[in-house]
């Protein structure tokens, strides 16, 4: 009677490659089963293959150490992140590729990743716990060392028609990210690890509260209570995402592909999705949105940021000035359709010469489930004062509330 073969009796190589995507209890338990298995956990191809698997290694901390040894040492060190580590680290890791290019001065900021003690540590003084991915975030990056206001926020800011930040707030704490809220001032801050919110802002992240936080805030509709870890910014109907890892790989992806734009080292949060943009002649129009702050129920003030550009091969001939603007606001609530003219863009009249750029800044509001805006804009052409009219995109801005 023939015996069928059984996995031990394939070759080795088969069952390394076979190992490597076993989950690592599951490979434990399987180098118990036998003296073979015992022998191949030692393998130092195996354990290259793990190393990269789970934490992207692709050469050893040292030539003294194995590759098994290698992982024990990231193990003990982030073990407990091993399903989350290769995720966050390799989106991390593109976000740092890309700042070294665009924005050094954001670089420069970073702060030395925090331990595991001091995470204990912040979790027992508040009484909280945090999620997962966003501890693994704090041992990568311990946030920004911003001197400054001006200092540029890692995960985004917002700007003016100037590209500055808009209120110049900047968090001090753990990670440096966009705004702080008036209200919560300097001495509010006590401890390193804490994240802040703006209020005002439609930022998906998690966030702390300190218990000295003003009154003015924990009043505020929507907003936590004292010692709560939440995940959505401080008013609720903002949240678009279940956890911390979901937002920062989106965050990350939009960086990456520039739907958030990085101008003058500032990573703007405005989401400039590729159909938001209209070309006439040589003269492009792109459009971005963020929500900007909750009003009442079901109704939103929404930003966008409108940046005009000439292609630098343009013809000085083809010199213009902006005149007056034209919009078509549509509301998708009740299908209410409004234009609205007006000379020049929030006061200006910016002319557009060959390699020239102009953006700039203002509001609306829309009921769920959002709205959108196009338009023109009318130009005249600095030498033949022939009148020009130039498209802008129709840019639609999503209410994150169900009809």
């Amino acid at each position: 009677m023939s015996v069928s073969p059984g996995l031990l009796d394939l070759p080795n190589e088969v069952l390394l490659h076979i190992f490597s995507f076993l989950e690592l209890d599951d490979l434990n338990r399987v180098f118990l089963t036998s003296w073979r298995c015992k022998q191949l956990a030692e393998n130092e191809q195996l354990w290259k293959t793990l190393c990269k698997k789970h934490w992207l290694l692709t050469e050893r901390k040292s030539n003294s150490e194995t590759w098994k040894e290698n992982f024990i040492l990231y193990y003990k060190d982030f073990g407990r992140y091993i399903q989350s580590y290769p995720v966050i680290f390799s989106s991390w890791t593109n976000l740092i590729d890309i700042l070294r290019i665009h924005s050094p001065n954001i670089i420069s900021t970073l702060k030395d990743g925090l331990s595991e003690s001091d995470l204990d540590q912040f979790e027992e003084e508040y009484t909280c716990k945090l999620p997962e991915a966003l501890r693994l975030f704090y041992r990568i990056c311990g946030g920004q060392d911003c001197q400054d206001s001006n200092t540029p926020g890692l995960f985004g800011s917002f700007a003016n028609v100037y590209a500055v930040d808009l209120n110049n707030y900047i968090f001090r704490s753990l990670p440096c990210l966009t705004q702080v809220h008036p209200h919560l001032e300097k001495s509010d801050v006590n401890s390193q690890l804490l994240t802040l919110c703006d209020t005002n802002c439609g930022i998906d992240y998690c966030l702390v509260l300190p218990h000295t936080i003003s009154k003015e805030v924990t009043h505020m509709e929507g907003a936590p209570k004292p010692y709560s870890v939440v995940w959505t910014s401080a008013n609720q109907i903002f949240s678009a995402f279940n956890s911390f890892e979901e937002w920062f790989l989106d965050y990350v992806e939009k960086v990456s592909f520039g739907r958030y734009h990085i101008d003058g080292g500032l990573i703007l949060r405005y989401d400039y999705e590729p159909e938001f943009v209209a070309q006439t002649g040589p003269i492009t129009v792109k459009a971005g949105w963020t929500r900007s702050q909750a009003l009442a129920h079901k109704n939103m003030l929404f930003e966008y940021r409108i940046t005009m550009s000439m292609d630098e091969d343009a013809k000085p001939a083809d010199s213009c000035r902006l005149l007056e603007r034209h919009w078509i606001i549509k509301h998708f609530a009740d299908g209410k359709e409004e234009k609205v003219s007006g000379p020049g863009v929030v006061g200006e009249f910016p002319v557009m010469k060959p390699g020239s750029k102009y953006s700039w800044m203002s509001r609306t509001y829309f009921r769920s489930p959002g709205g959108s805006m196009e338009g023109h804009f009318t130009m005249r052409n600095l030498r033949t004062s022939n009148i020009i009219k130039v498209e802008c995109p129709r840019y639609v801005m999503k209410h994150p509330l169900p009809v």
